[in-house]
């Protein structure tokens, strides 16, 4: 189960790799940005996880801040959860309150980046 989980993770990345270089290629636009002319919670991802791939942390952080935690804690708590899977044998249950409080921040974050005010939120380049 261990060697799936890793195996699956491994997979996970290439993919997200694959797919980021492919909308790259192909010119592909943010369609959130292009219809509303503003800035989503996801805006700034794709170069975050490049500046990430690169250990470029500080470059990552100012691209999208908000992802860039998240993804972070995300990769913890898998880390977490392979390491109570190998020290318990149990494994760790998803708890569905995580996701709504993910979902309400995001929501926040998405209307702060788009207020004056908060212009740092944007993603820019450093």
């Amino acid at each position: 189960l261990l060697i799936c989980m890793l195996i699956l993770i491994i997979l996970f990345f290439i993919i997200e790799i694959l797919l980021m270089y492919i909308f790259k290629f192909l010119g592909y636009k943010c369609l959130f940005r292009q219809m509303f002319k503003v800035y989503c919670a996801g805006c700034g991802t794709t170069r975050m996880l490049e500046e990430m791939m690169r250990l470029e942390f500080y470059k990552a952080f100012r691209y999208n801040p908000f992802m860039f935690i998240i993804t972070v804690l995300a990769f913890v708590y898998i880390l977490l959860g392979i390491f109570k899977y190998i020290k318990t044998k149990k494994i760790i249950k998803f708890k569905y309150e995580y996701l709504i409080i993910i979902l309400v921040l995001s929501f926040l974050f998405m209307v702060l980046r788009n207020i004056p005010l908060f212009e740092y939120l944007k993603p820019t380049k450093v």
